[in-house]
């Protein structure tokens, strides 16, 4: 009788199941690959293909890093393929979203779709205020970036008790300099001090004058980034605050798309210098601590649900 025994191991399906999913968050764009495996592979990792999705008129961050990290679904070019795809599978997979200057049937069918959202980077001068029918009391937002003004028609018309605010705990402030920086505006930002659960928040050199009216209301703010043009320090008198780190202004998209991934952004390195500066370590030698890993191939990921200002982070890697 022939045996039955097979000629491989074969695993509990559950540490399968965790071994293919660390192999797909590990390498993004080998999802299509790894998904033909198996059906029941398939079934596991689809959803983790639309869980990040970028959307950009110009410019793709497949160029940047090391040309490996990426999802499959990364500019306008696929939308097609979106439009064939099940709306519940958009709606509870898709957790990071990227669209800066995307035809307007691609961000509707996004924000009407995607229920889960907790990550949106927006730029559109047009149809901003469209989008915000689709962010509802249940919105699971924890961070935007973007211009608030764009997406409710004006500076004087944003509203800080719009369900967008409701979980937001990052916030990147893109400003209109012909609107938002008008000085009979800048009372309409220390409407910033109501969001209920904001933590961290970045902003350019035009928000300086505004900046110390905030951060005396906002008494949860952990991290304030400036996100400069210049390598020279400011001088103003927030930069005196701990929780003040200037930070060279970004690939924006890179620099997403990087945090989106699991990778160091701007925020992680943010953290990471206030963190060292209360062990006594230097700004400068944050920095270079942050380069080390890098160059050695490593990501240093700052786990937001432990990260405490009192205490030491946790620190991840390599991933690849």
């Amino acid at each position: 009788m022939a045996s039955t025994t097979s000629a491989y191991p074969v695993l509990p399906l559950d540490l399968e199941r965790e071994i293919f999913e660390f192999a797909a968050y590990s390498r993004p764009l080998s999802l299509p690959a790894l998904m033909l495996v198996a059906w029941r592979v398939k079934g596991w990792l689809e959803p983790l293909q639309y869980r990040v999705l970028l959307f950009q008129s110009v410019f793709s961050p497949r160029t940047g890093q090391d040309g490996k990290r990426g999802y499959p679904f990364e500019d306008d070019e696929h939308f097609s393929r979106l439009k064939d795809t099940p709306v519940s599978l958009l709606r509870h997979s898709v957790r990071h979203l990227y669209l800066d200057s995307v035809p307007h049937e691609v961000q509707d069918l996004l924000m009407s779709s995607c229920e889960s959202i907790e990550n949106l980077w927006f730029y559109s001068a047009t149809s901003g205020p469209s989008i915000l029918r689709h962010i509802g009391p249940h919105s699971h937002l924890k961070r935007f970036h973007g211009y608030l003004s764009h997406l409710f028609g004006g500076a004087q018309q944003i509203d800080f008790t719009h369900p967008l605010f409701s979980r937001l705990t990052h916030l990147e402030l893109h400003l209109d300099y012909s609107d938002d920086l008008d000085p009979s505006n800048y009372p309409v930002w220390i409407g910033l001090a109501g969001i209920p659960n904001l933590t961290h928040l970045s902003f350019g050199e035009g928000f300086l004058p505004v900046l110390p009216g905030v951060v005396e209301r906002c008494t949860s703010l952990r991290v304030i980034v400036l996100l400069s043009m210049c390598t020279e320090p400011v001088v103003h008198p927030v930069a005196r605050d701990v929780r003040f780190v200037q930070v060279e202004r970004p690939k924006y998209t890179l620099d997403w798309h990087t945090g989106a991934l699991g990778g160091v952004d701007y925020w992680a390195r943010a953290e990471g210098m206030i963190v060292g500066r209360s062990a006594g370590a230097s700004d400068d030698d944050c920095e270079c601590s942050h380069r080390y890993f890098c160059a050695a191939g490593y990501d240093v990921l700052l786990q937001s649900r432990a990260f405490d200002l009192e205490h030491t982070l946790d620190f991840i890697g390599p991933v690849f």
